[in-house]
């Protein structure tokens, strides 16, 4: 044999040996990491597939999602893991980022909402879902899943709130988007919680008008909805006229929320009553828009609260001030009304002091249980100061918009809502 051959064959083995020895027990691992978190072809009733859930515990999706999986049988929560060696399309955007962090959430949220563990399970563009029909809240989330979900035929609902980037606009991505996800033959249902959003898909025929059903409202705590009447009152129990502004951060100086609206209404009444504090709740701090320094002290920034710490926080406070504004965030993109913050607020009795201007409002009557201003600082204000000279006024109207909030704001109504509509589905199905 010559010296060649001899290389040639010893070569050969090398290569062999590394192919069985690595490559195979390589592959053998990896596929055993995939099997152990990528849920099997188990066939579900209903799923949830959700980007935000189960991060965070709190907000609507929580009490809508843990209500479904502790009343549908054969269910299960999948919540999408965004790591980049899933390659998803804008990483940065899933709150979830590894397996490890999924399994921490899994089990804080089965703990707080008393739901099976087994029932929540990871999602990667691999995973294998089963399923009659599924659940999806927000465009975001449904643009996502919409080829995935059409090339497994799962039927879906989509859950259309405000934000996520839904627009009222009728042309760009957005709505390229939009009339993609509806227009799927897999869509069994969109529902929507505003009548502008009901109005927007009617106007432009971007699905069977009997696929639409709507409501007004969402899920909040069920705990927001029986907590006692206020017993701190401005002048008996304290000195001060307590102003809060709570809303999430979506922009540096948050003006989509009307946060530098807030503040140039607070000077305004600062020069007329250094009895007012201000009180800002929602990611935002004193450098955001710098605050006058002479006026610093009137001012409290308290990060972000989950809910169960809202009903201490608003023990003591009178005056729920929201400007919102439309098209901040995009053309066409706006809040729902009255915002959740707000209704949180409103649950607490203080008194709401809003605006609305893409009219939306279905809930209150303005002057009775809510006032309704124009995004003017000075209106604020001046409404504001009303308020302040006859405080009877403030925990009046307070009482009374927490009245109507309570009523709306039925969590049985909500969530009968919309288990009526996935029951008749499952029922046609069995």
């Amino acid at each position: 044999m010559s010296l060649k051959m001899y290389l040639n064959r010893k070569l050969e083995t090398a290569r062999k040996l590394f192919y069985y020895h690595v490559v195979i027990n390589f592959l053998k691992i990896k596929k055993e990491i995939l099997t152990a978190i990528t849920p099997g072809t188990k066939k579900y009733d209903f799923v949830i597939i959700d980007d935000a859930t189960p991060k965070y515990l709190t907000g609507f999706r929580d009490y809508e999602f843990s209500g479904f999986l502790r009343n549908i049988d054969n269910v299960a929560l999948f919540g999408i893991i965004g790591d980049k060696v899933s390659k998803l399309k804008h990483y940065d955007y899933f709150p979830i980022k590894t397996i490890e962090e999924f399994e921490v959430k899994k089990d804080e949220f089965a703990k707080e909402y008393k739901v099976a563990p087994e029932k929540i399970q990871p999602f990667y563009p691999w995973t294998k879902v089963n399923a009659k029909l599924a659940y999806v809240v927000f465009l975001t989330n449904g643009i996502f899943l919409i080829d995935y979900l059409e090339k497994r035929k799962i039927k879906f609902i989509l859950e259309l709130y405000p934000g996520g980037s839904f627009s009222i606009l009728a042309e760009g991505k957005p709505f390229e988007d939009l009339k993609k996800v509806l227009g799927s033959p897999m869509l069994e249902k969109v529902i929507v919680n505003q009548v502008i959003s009901k109005e927007f898909l009617l106007e432009h025929n971007l699905c069977d008008k009997d696929k639409i059903a709507y409501l007004h409202g969402g899920f909040l705590s069920p705990d927001l909805l029986i907590l006692p009447d206020k017993d701190i009152f401005y002048p008996k129990d304290k000195p001060t006229i307590d102003v809060c502004f709570t809303a999430a951060k979506y922009t540096p100086r948050g003006e989509n929320k009307g946060y530098d609206l807030f503040l140039d209404m607070a000077y305004i009444l600062l020069a007329e009553n250094k009895n007012f504090r201000f009180h800002i709740v929602g990611g935002y701090n004193e450098h955001d828009i710098p605050l006058k320094p002479e006026f610093r002290k009137y001012f409290h920034y308290n990060g972000l609260l989950k809910n169960r710490e809202f009903a201490q926080f608003y023990a003591d406070k009178d005056i729920f001030v929201c400007p919102v504004r439309p098209n901040m965030l995009g053309k066409g993109v706006f809040d729902g009304f009255p915002t959740g913050t707000s209704c949180e607020a409103g649950l607490n009795g203080l008194c709401l002091v809003l605006s609305d201007p893409l009219n939306q409002n279905v809930v209150f009557k303005d002057k009775e249980n809510a006032i309704f201003l124009n995004n003017d600082p000075q209106e604020f204000a001046d409404a504001v100061l009303k308020l302040a000279s006859n405080p009877e006024l403030i925990y009046g109207m307070g009482k009374k918009g927490k009245t109507t909030l309570q009523m709306q704001y039925q969590h049985k109504s909500q969530f009968d809502f919309r288990f009526n509509i996935i029951n008749s589905f499952l029922s046609k199905e069995r």
